[in-house]
């Protein structure tokens, strides 16, 4: 199972979130903001990161490109997700390796199907 840091900062929302992957077995961290995410994404090493793209400060595209940017953590796996599909392209090419539409019936399954994404991508 996946070690997962959760970067979301709808407490409501992170928490459903959060079960559902505790739910599957996976390991989950949760931070409100991309600042805080980013000091722990250093010192922990999670397997991937599933990140809001709307955050308060640093945006999740922000903190995508930021991650890229850093040798030592360029290969680190990351979703972005949003309420709408609108940025999907923008985060491809940011470099997340999946986009995932938070509220869609779709998401479930995404979340099911997470060991066989880490796995394929590390």
């Amino acid at each position: 199972m996946a070690k997962v840091l959760l970067i979301d900062d709808h407490a409501d929302l992170r928490d459903v979130i959060e079960q559902l992957l505790k739910m599957h077995g996976h390991t989950v961290e949760c931070r409100a903001n991309a600042d805080d995410a980013l000091e722990d994404v250093r010192q922990t090493r999670p397997d991937v990161l599933i990140v809001d793209q709307r955050l308060p400060g640093m945006s999740g595209l922000e903190l995508l490109r930021v991650i890229r940017r850093d040798q030592s953590l360029a290969s680190l796996s990351v979703i972005i997700c949003s309420a709408d599909d609108s940025s999907r392209d923008e985060a491809r090419l940011a470099g997340a390796q999946d986009f995932w539409v938070k509220g869609s019936e779709k998401l479930m399954e995404q979340i099911a199907q997470l060991d066989g994404f880490v796995g394929a991508s590390n």
